[in-house]
């Protein structure tokens, strides 16, 4: 299970508890992993079938793909102190020279802008975008400090109020991109594997 897809059947349900944190957390560090997985496969795939594969064959070159995965995760944590500023303004908990006065929706604005340039920064960067932008959230949400549970919280409304506004064109996208023509042909062995 995708988070995306159970972030949204929590918040359809309104569900809460032990169990669902627990659901959460399996589904998020399962998805951390296996994009860390994929993006250290893609950058050895990228790095032996280059053009110049032999010049990119060397211990500096296999370390490419390392440093990458290194940057992602500096950058998504990067990302998430400044997420934290921007969560601190509502506490009021930042020195006066600061505070930007952010209203609730303006913070959902900035929140979201925020993780779309780090995306883009990301891509451009060469490094994992999807990576950086999970450990953002990850880093956001179980930092220690004294305002910790306040700004997890904080977190956790702005994030629904932005939710609206990325998970309809995601699974919208998701939709369109599926062919059914192309799955016409073995959905006799779907059903067979389901019913099995």
């Amino acid at each position: 299970r995708s988070p995306a897809s159970a972030i949204a059947v929590l918040k359809e349900t309104d569900a809460r508890g032990a169990f669902t944190s627990l659901v959460m957390a399996v589904v998020v560090v399962k998805d951390v992993v296996v994009i860390a997985a994929f993006a250290l496969n893609m950058e050895v795939a990228r790095t032996m079938f280059s053009k110049d594969a032999a010049a990119t064959l060397t211990p500096a070159g296999l370390l490419e793909p390392i440093l990458s995965l290194m940057a992602s995760l500096a950058m998504g944590t990067g990302g998430a102190a400044l997420m934290g500023l921007v969560l601190r303004q509502k506490n009021g908990l930042l020195p006066g020279y600061l505070r930007l006065g952010l209203s609730r929706k303006l913070q959902a604005g900035v929140i979201l802008g925020l993780v779309v340039v780090m995306f883009g920064l990301a891509d451009i960067l060469q490094c994992e975008p999807l990576l950086a932008c999970v450990v953002v959230g990850l880093v956001a949400t179980n930092r220690r400090h004294t305002s910790a549970e306040k700004e997890r919280e904080e977190l956790h409304h702005l994030l629904g109020a932005v939710m609206p506004f990325t998970n309809v064109p995601f699974f919208m996208l998701a939709g369109a991109s599926l062919k059914l023509n192309a799955v016409a042909g073995t959905l006799w062995l779907g059903g067979l594997v389901y019913v099995v």
